[in-house]
């Protein structure tokens, strides 16, 4: 073969391959994957913690197939935590914007920048969901897990009396790892 030739025959093999990995999705998901940030893989790698020292009263938690995590808009920091379990169940994230709040959600992340926290904390109210957000205030406007940032490390405040109307038991553990607990 003549040096031209192996040109094109490298350049086509290398064109089937990217159109091979493309269409399996690879590409699509390393790229994915990629753009989280670091600020969003420890909040993805906290609400994962979170969920270990929750209780969910509500016994139709048992009956389900899997853990529902919602979130608000896609973040591509939350897609490894879907090949893992919680409470024995595999999780499965749910986007609220292409479900319009149809689904059933035992975590709901608000982690768009989206001013309708007060209606969706309305929607979820009374119902065993785990609501968590960056939002400032939000705890106290009646999420449960408010993030925040201190020093470059992440901190957190917990609603107590929301999570309690929400029929969720919050372990110590988490709870004394708290940097305010709201308990009345």
């Amino acid at each position: 073969m003549d040096i031209l030739a192996k040109k094109i025959m490298t350049r086509l093999s290398m064109a089937s391959l990217l159109v091979l990995l493309f269409a399996t999705g690879s590409i699509a998901s390393i790229a994915e994957n990629y753009k989280a940030t670091q600020k969003q893989k420890v909040i993805a790698g906290a609400v994962y913690k979170f969920i270990k020292f929750i209780e969910w009263e509500n016994s139709t938690r048992e009956t389900a197939e899997n853990f529902n995590l919602c979130l608000q808009r896609y973040d591509p920091a939350f897609t490894p935590l879907t090949k893992r379990k919680v409470q024995n169940k595999m999780i499965k994230l749910r986007l609220l914007d292409k479900e319009k709040f149809t689904g059933h959600c035992d975590v709901l992340f608000l982690n768009a920048e989206k001013n309708n926290t007060i209606a969706l904390l309305k929607e979820f109210k009374d119902k065993s969901v785990l609501t968590i957000s960056e939002q400032i205030g939000f705890a106290s406007q009646g999420g449960i897990i408010e993030l925040g940032n201190h020093n470059n490390r992440l901190t957190f405040s917990i609603n107590l009396l929301s999570a309690k109307a929400n029929n969720l038991n919050i372990g110590f553990q988490l709870l004394s790892l708290a940097n305010h607990v709201i308990k009345n």
